[in-house]
């Protein structure tokens, strides 16, 4: 059985090399997914259980009744205005995850707001000031490509390694791939691979992607057949082309 891995793994470590060679170690984010707005629900389990609290001014109550009102769940339908009003009595509080959410509505001109880039990044930054991993991604990247502000990957790079340092999966793979090219940070293998198992651990495709690259190739760690087909298999299972790709030409069926 070992020979078996092993003679599939020449034809894989051949494809992967390729790969590599045209950037495959890639971002989770590619900056396309700037503006996902969070679905994870907040404790209360409906807006009648959340709204006494959020009427006295607690404002994390405040946030889940804003966050209700924009998925249209715990008992309400799909309101932005409603969802924008409550995200705005929360974040005048310093609550960090309406913030967010606030930024998003005035980066897209949602809730019956108008676009405004100031008032957004505002808003963004405030989040990220108070500790919120996703905010600090998005922020990140924002500086890295440049996008509503000066461009400075330092910052960038700073931002998104606090993200990941919360456990925020994609800013771990990021990060992960920051180390692993030597951008704004030493040049790091056994770092990059410590980072790209964090995030793998934790479910992300492409982290998986390039952890079981790692492994093939001894990026950091020391080179196992076995654990690069298995995480190359748990990215595929997810959907990620260039992992199915790479087992395909490993001689499995995908």
């Amino acid at each position: 059985m070992l020979y078996c891995v092993c003679m599939k793994f020449r034809i894989f470590r051949t494809l992967l090399l390729c790969l590599l060679t045209v950037g495959t170690v890639v971002s989770c984010s590619s900056s396309k997914s700037l503006y996902r707005i969070r679905e994870e629900m907040p404790r209360p389990r409906s807006v009648a259980e959340a709204l006494p609290d959020a009427r006295r001014g607690s404002a994390d109550a405040q946030y889940a009744v804003g966050a209700f009102y924009l998925t249209g769940k715990g008992g309400v339908n799909v309101s932005l205005n409603e969802a924008r009003v409550w995200f705005a009595k929360a974040a005048a509080q310093e609550q960090e995850e309406a913030q967010y959410m606030l930024a998003n509505m005035y980066l897209n001109g949602k809730g019956g707001l108008k676009p405004s880039v100031s008032e957004g990044i505002r808003l963004m930054q405030r989040s990220a000031q108070n500790g919120d991993a996703v905010a600090q991604y998005k922020l990140g990247w924002f500086y890295m490509d440049g996008k509503y502000v000066a461009k400075n990957e330092s910052e960038g790079v700073r931002l998104i390694r606090l993200s990941a340092e919360q456990g925020y999966p994609e800013a771990q793979s990021d990060l992960g791939k920051f180390f692993q090219m030597g951008k704004c940070l030493p040049r790091s293998e056994s770092a990059a691979f410590r980072w790209y198992r964090k995030s793998a651990r934790q479910g992300n495709a492409v982290a998986q992607f390039n952890l079981a690259l790692c492994y093939d190739l001894g990026i950091g760690c020391t080179s196992s057949k076995e654990d690069a087909l298995y995480w190359m298999r748990k990215a595929a299972a997810q959907g990620l082309e260039k992992a199915k790709t790479a087992l395909r030409h490993a001689g499995e069926d995908y």
